[in-house]
């Protein structure tokens, strides 16, 4: 309710055989934001339907396509929102109907997907979404001055959900391009640069999304591009990182 999201993943190599949650995604776009002013009043109906909308204004460009689009979401009054019956009130059948417009320019399908499989807005809006609640409780507070410890990167945290370490040696050892001469090997068998961070493989295609979707996402909400390049770059070591994001 506090906000929305949208993911956009092209599949280069449809497998009719296998279901939407089997494909083989490659990200290709991630927006999101929060429901301020006016909009925190709207209703579930309208909320549901605005991300649908913002993605047919600012991501046509991507969803005009001959054979056109797959939408999925895990609501299922979804398909009928865009056929406001008279049981919607008569302000909110009427902006329904007003957004519809724009959906006529383009070729889509929507389907259902279940809650437990979506999981791509799972991860967003858990990591974005976490508002802590207001308190009135007053605390008293000492100020401790102590030495600085080594910044550590959040997701490699034993409570996080980022690939560990042994996750990203894995990739490391699948990849089939040749590691950088400036690399070196750590006690755990990681490669890593001379500023200690890991290299990832150009090749680690769902490693390298992993990681750019989770640093999209910040405790404080979604950050821009080039936070996100620069967190990326404070601990990983990845080859035309800018050039990678720029394209997804």
């Amino acid at each position: 309710d506090l906000g929305w999201s949208i993911i956009l993943t092209i599949v280069s190599n449809w497998d009719t055989v296998k279901d939407i949650t089997a494909q083989d995604h490659q990200l290709v776009h991630c927006m999101s934001g929060t429901f301020k002013g006016a909009s925190q009043h709207w209703g579930v109906t309208e909320k549901e339907a605005y991300p649908i909308i913002t993605a047919a204004t600012d991501l046509d460009y991507l969803l005009i396509r001959s054979k056109g689009f797959r939408l999925y979401s895990d609501h299922r009054n979804l398909i009928f929102l865009f056929a406001p019956s008279e049981e919607i009130k008569k302000h909110v059948r009427g902006k329904l109907q007003r957004w519809s417009l724009k959906l006529t320019e383009l070729r889509y399908t929507i389907e259902h997907i279940s809650g437990e499989d979506n999981v791509w807005a799972d991860m967003v809006s858990r990591w974005a979404g976490a508002v802590p609640p207001a308190s009135d409780t007053i605390i008293k507070r000492w100020q401790l001055v102590e030495a600085p410890e080594p910044q550590q990167l959040r997701p490699l945290g034993p409570d996080s959900e980022w690939p560990d370490a042994q996750d990203i040696v894995s990739a490391q050892n699948s990849s089939k391009l040749p590691r950088p001469s400036q690399l070196t090997q750590d006690s755990e068998g990681g490669w890593r640069d001379a500023k200690n961070r890991f290299w990832i493989p150009p090749d680690a295609d769902v490693l390298l999304v992993r990681l750019m979707v989770i640093a999209h996402c910040g405790t404080m909400g979604h950050r821009g591009v080039k936070v996100m390049i620069n967190h990326l770059q404070e601990h990983f070591f990845i080859e035309k990182l800018e050039s990678k994001v720029r394209v997804l």
